[in-house]
């Protein structure tokens, strides 16, 4: 077993690392631990440490690709060349709070990070698309083999749309799954030629698959998080209808969309802003911990009853 210390200026807990990522129901979590158990380097194991992260593995690729895994493949630092001055002050608070945090991924489980992210639609990520993708990757020694199958076994016990309508999905995703691996983000738009994948589903595959930090999904709680800051939330939101025809910068409705408007304000620190921003409503602003809030000075929601 070789190991190496990936040292870094701060050390998150594998849990509050994992909780924003798509990649989580690959992984089992026990205290400062996690292992991969599915997938591309299983058996991966990553102990957090008081210096850095411990990684374990028989493969020195393994133990590379544990970069991407604990987000340092992404510098918030150098994306923050892209930020316009709205924003620079929220995340230079945030980048003081949340040190060292990056945007866990494991891209090359692109199959499993699809049906991670097709599944999350319409439900609570955590409580139920987690348990569910846990569930079918132990029954499935290969992804792939979903493509093929009806998912009966795994059905007895889940009643969700989103899972019976999984293997009609993955089929069209393999189908397109080569131009859009070899090609540019933007060749990532054939997936909404699929009727069950829109806009959020997109973006959040161009961020945790193809690895461009200039998109992200616009969802629930980033927009809690926007509103928070007294940010003016735009007309818009990303339009399937447009998303197929045209990029951001060539799009008619860029100037009114929210994902058009923060694409052109961030660049690449927008899927950064997007991770940190879902784990901070999660774990601040939905319990009310407004008194230890690094953003509460300039948040417009807080509360210190």
């Amino acid at each position: 077993m070789l190991e190496i210390l990936k040292s870094v200026r701060a050390v998150w807990d594998p849990a509050t690392l994992l909780y924003p990522s798509f990649a989580l129901p690959m992984f089992s979590i026990h205290d400062s631990i996690m292992v991969k158990d599915y997938g591309v380097c299983s058996g991966l194991r990553v102990k957090a440490t008081s210096s850095g992260y411990l990684v374990s593995h028989d493969s020195v690729f393994c133990l590379n690709y544990a970069d991407y895994i604990l987000g340092l493949w992404f510098d918030i630092e150098s994306a923050l060349r892209d930020v316009r001055s709205v924003f620079k002050e929220v995340i230079d608070y945030l980048i003081g709070y949340y040190p060292s945090y990056g945007i866990a991924v494991s891209h090359l489980d692109d199959i499993t990070v699809f049906m991670s992210i097709f599944l999350s639609k319409n439900t609570n990520y955590h409580v139920n698309t987690v348990r569910w993708v846990k569930r079918i990757l132990a029954s499935y020694s290969d992804p792939l083999d979903i493509i093929h199958s009806d998912l009966e076994d795994v059905l007895t016990s889940i009643s969700s749309i989103q899972v019976r309508e999984l293997p009609k999905a993955l089929r069209y995703y393999y189908s397109v799954r080569d131009s859009i691996i070899k090609g540019g983000s933007e060749d990532s738009r054939l997936l909404l030629e699929y009727k069950g994948v829109g806009p959020k589903t997109l973006y959040s595959y161009i961020l945790h698959v193809k690895l461009d930090s200039s998109y992200a999904p616009f969802d629930v709680n980033f927009e809690k998080f926007l509103l928070n800051l007294g940010f003016r939330l735009w007309s818009r939101r990303p339009d399937k209808r447009y998303c197929r025809l045209y990029t951001c910068p060539t799009c008619p409705q860029s100037s009114s969309c929210s994902i058009g408007v923060l694409r052109s304000s961030l660049g690449r620190a927008l899927g950064w802003l997007q991770t940190v921003a879902y784990i901070h409503v999660k774990r601040a602003c939905r319990v009310r911990a407004c008194r230890e809030c690094p953003l509460r000075r300039i948040c417009i929601a807080r509360s210190y009853s």
